[in-house]
């Protein structure tokens, strides 16, 4: 800035020299010093134009930095936000899995107990059903086996019965049978021996 404010006034003196002298010399003198005057205006105009554009390239060049620090710092900013927000997120989701895996642990635990509970009852029934009906079963083969002894015994009775009934019978007729033959051989026996004394009594007569 100094430097173009030095320019700029070397500008001005320089024109403020060239007027003093056209003022002093002659129309020549004159034409002369217009040119030169032209000429000093217009390379001061080019010297501050090419200051400008330095200050104005500077300056470009000094806020693209100061811009790019600033993303950069920004950049920066807004990822440590970032990764503290997602071990942040991370430290939650890992909290709320904790709490999932103890919650499905208790509900496991829970319905493994019911389950134990259900089969411990259903066991239970059926082993009181089983036994009721392994208790009827044998309560109807004991009444099955009675009747069908009952039946046997009745049968065997009646076998028996008609067995000795016919032992009996054939018994009386053997005894029957022998009796008579008995009978009839005493018979001819007294008779024989009968005829025989009645035969010796007429004999001892006739002596």
């Amino acid at each position: 800035m100094k430097k173009l404010i030095a320019v700029l006034v070397a500008g001005v003196f320089a024109t403020a020299a060239a007027a003093g002298i056209a003022a002093n010399a002659s129309p020549a003198s004159s034409v002369k010093a217009v040119k030169v005057e032209k000429h000093a205006h217009k390379k001061g105009a080019s010297v501050a134009s090419a200051a400008q554009k330095a200050q104005a390239k500077k300056a470009a060049s000094t806020a693209s930095a100061a811009q790019k620090a600033q993303a950069k710092k920004a950049a920066s900013a807004a990822s440590a936000v970032q990764k503290a927000q997602a071990k942040k997120a991370a430290s939650a989701a890992s909290a709320a899995s904790a709490v999932q895996k103890a919650q499905a642990k208790k509900a496991a635990s829970a319905a493994s107990a019911v389950q134990k509970a259900q089969a411990k009852k259903a066991a239970s029934t059926a082993s009181a059903v089983q036994k009721a009906q392994a208790k009827k079963a044998a309560s109807t083969a004991s009444a099955v086996q009675k009747a069908q002894a009952k039946k046997a015994a009745s049968a065997a009775s009646a076998v028996q019965k008609a067995q000795a009934k016919k032992a009996a019978s054939t018994a009386s007729a053997v005894q029957k049978a022998q009796a008579k033959k008995a009978a009839s051989a005493a018979s001819a026996v007294q008779k024989a021996q009968a005829k025989k004394a009645a035969s010796a009594a007429s004999a001892a007569a006739a002596k």
